[in-house]
């Protein structure tokens, strides 16, 4: 049997925020980023959040800002196949957030098919798996993109809420009706695409839909 010791020394690793060799004991992250990475839950009603817009998701939760911290780490799943931060990520919002929302399902932002298959996998997708894993809470996955878009990130704010209208639609018939949906996605910046989601999701039967992300953008 190869050791996490033996491991380092044949394939190096590096952490995903400074780029720096560690041992693989450390987990997703080096020890000294990891001392450095701290939890700034932060909790907004959909009405302040969204100011004016008209909105349906009932509360939105995200764990970390979008700091030069949390960004390298976020690119990092997404673009490098560092699906290790889904666990990583999940076990955290387990022992300090989920316990208190009371979700009946957990459920996933979904992508386009070009998009998931150029990048192998869904990282909100996941995010939502590993949190139901942790918290118990069975994963139902109940969206399905309708097809491509132009990208939301290119957009000014008013744009990213036309642009996304009709994106999404339900995957399959999912019993929701009554439920309260825990909606995960990676990073917010507007919540156009979690007030889009959780539209459909109420449209569903949904009793309520709470939103949480990894990180937030400042916007």
């Amino acid at each position: 049997m190869i050791t996490n010791n033996l491991w380092d020394f044949i394939s190096p690793v590096n952490c995903a925020i400074c780029g720096n060799e560690y041992s693989r004991n450390d987990g997703f992250i080096c020890l000294p980023c990891r001392n450095k990475l701290k939890l700034a839950v932060y909790k907004a009603d959909p009405a302040e959040y969204l100011s004016k817009r008209y909105f349906y998701f009932d509360l939105l939760i995200s764990l970390y800002d979008y700091d030069n911290m949390v960004k390298p780490l976020i690119i990092s799943f997404k673009e490098r196949d560092r699906v290790e931060l889904a666990d990583f990520v999940a076990e955290s919002a387990s022992n300090n957030v989920i316990s208190d929302l009371n979700a009946d399902i957990i459920t996933a932002v979904p992508l386009s098919r070009s998009k998931k298959l150029a990048r192998g996998y869904n990282q909100s997708e996941l995010f939502a798996r590993s949190l139901s894993k942790y918290s118990g809470i069975r994963y139902l996955p109940m969206l399905a993109c309708r097809g491509k878009r132009e990208v939301q990130k290119k957009m000014n704010y008013s744009s990213r809420f036309l642009n996304i209208i009709g994106r999404y639609k339900p995957y399959k018939k999912v019993n929701c009706i009554g439920k309260t949906v825990l909606l995960v996605d990676d990073v917010v910046t507007t919540g156009a695409t979690l007030n889009e989601c959780a539209r459909i999701i109420k449209k569903m039967g949904a009793n309520a839909v709470f939103s949480l992300t990894i990180a937030r953008v400042n916007i």
